[in-house]
């Protein structure tokens, strides 16, 4: 008896043994979106599965394979469906294959072949390749997540495409308010871009594909919505971005250079020490050409009267030839610099010591008259901020007085 339970028992491990699932191929080559010439020979290749006696190899035009019935191990059209049992893990398909006479996009899968059924494995991961020039794909959909940012935060730009960008015919870029183009990154289907926006406002973004001739085969956009933070300032560099809070003065690119109002929005000149076009020490006289703007009354151009500490020289000397020189330089890569209003002059007075401004985002300010661009009589006064101690008052348009500009 103990004999019979003994032969019992290794009967049911072979039978278990051999009904054992055999494990999906891994493919190897041709590598997914690969392209292979027309009327050439190409070899698939895949993993050798432990257990395997052979291989079916499926073609198809269709990524659901819904022309081969995988019950009957069989292409129900084939035109578009192709099927191989092979014993090695390797096919070529030769070079006369209609497969290579056609251009287009198809997909494979392998199947390892056991003993009996039980044994097949699954048809398990599917690969695309494309004969000739691949089809180009189209942008099936873009998102922006969030769509509504804070000014200095960052938005990432989706696109998702109809099928695989093939590599090498097609490239996929962004551009943001008609900026130059840029390389999303990804692969297959799924491109992205991070961005972190330097402007407030609505701001709409085109994605495009290329073709290697440089030529867009399709295009979608967007857009999305950049607020400002509701208190605060932002450090702006000499090429607009948005800098950390420990950022330096400087003129190198990434240098601190400007100073962002996050509540209105307003972006500020900030003074130097340099002995530059925004140093501290220059000062000037009041001057508009265009009287319209300003009561009827000009000012005084190129006309100050040195206190001893001005270093201005030359045509830059008055508020008019000074804005149009920070224009031309592109301060902070903005060429809408003004004078500003009273009221927007005031809106950085902060209450406390001399001088009355928030020294983190405004060094190099005296506690001196600041000019703003509002006449406040006919009289040649032009309203001005102390900023020894916050109050407003006229001051003489030909006097030599700070100014600091805003947009």
């Amino acid at each position: 008896m103990k004999k019979l339970f003994l032969i019992t028992g290794l009967m049911f491990a072979f039978v278990g043994l051999a009904e054992a699932q055999l494990a999906s191929p891994t493919l190897l080559t041709p590598t997914g979106a690969a392209n292979l010439p027309i009327k050439k020979a190409a070899k698939f290749t895949w993993q050798k599965v432990t257990g395997a006696s052979k291989y079916r190899l499926i073609f198809s035009n269709d990524k659901s394979f819904a022309n081969y019935d995988a019950n009957k191990f069989k292409c129900l059209n084939t035109k578009t469906c192709f099927l191989y049992t092979v014993a090695s893990p390797s096919y070529n398909v030769a070079a006369t294959h209609a497969m290579l006479k056609v251009n287009g996009d198809y997909f494979w899968q392998v199947q390892s072949v056991g003993k009996t059924a039980a044994d097949n494995s699954k048809t398990g991961e599917i690969r695309s390749f494309s004969v000739g020039t691949p089809l180009p794909p189209a942008i099936q959909s873009v998102s922006v997540n969030p769509q509504q940012i804070t000014l200095g935060s960052s938005t990432i730009i989706n696109a998702t495409l109809d099928h695989a960008l093939a590599v090498g015919f097609y490239t996929i870029k962004i551009s943001i308010d008609g900026g130059e183009s840029q390389t999303m990154t990804g692969s297959g289907t799924d491109f992205s871009f991070n961005f972190k926006p330097t402007e407030i406002g609505e701001q709409q973004f085109q994605i495009d594909i290329f073709d290697a001739k440089g030529e867009i085969v399709d295009s979608n956009g967007d857009s999305f919505t950049v607020i400002a933070k509701t208190t605060g300032y932002s450090k702006i560099a000499n090429n607009g971005s948005v800098l950390s809070d420990d950022a330096k003065l400087g003129a190198n690119p990434t240098d601190w250079a400007c100073t962002q109002d996050n509540k209105t929005g307003l972006m500020w000149e900030v003074k130097t020490t340099d002995g530059g076009l925004h140093d501290i020490n220059n000062r000037y006289s009041w001057y508009e050409p265009d009287a319209s703007k300003n009561g009827g009354w000009e000012g005084s151009k190129n006309n100050f009267f040195g206190s001893g500490s001005s270093v201005c020289k030359g045509s830059d000397c008055d508020t008019y030839a000074f804005t149009n020189a920070v224009n031309t330089q592109s301060l902070c890569s903005k060429n809408d610099w003004r004078m500003p209003s009273i009221d927007e002059l005031r809106g950085v007075v902060k209450s406390g010591y001399a001088p009355t401004i928030d020294a983190m985002y405004f060094p190099n300010t005296k506690s001196d008259w600041f000019f703003s661009f509002s006449p406040a009589d006919d009289a040649g006064h032009v309203w001005s901020v102390d900023f020894s101690d916050g109050h407003a008052n006229g001051y003489g348009k030909g006097s030599d007085v700070s100014i600091r500009l805003v947009r």
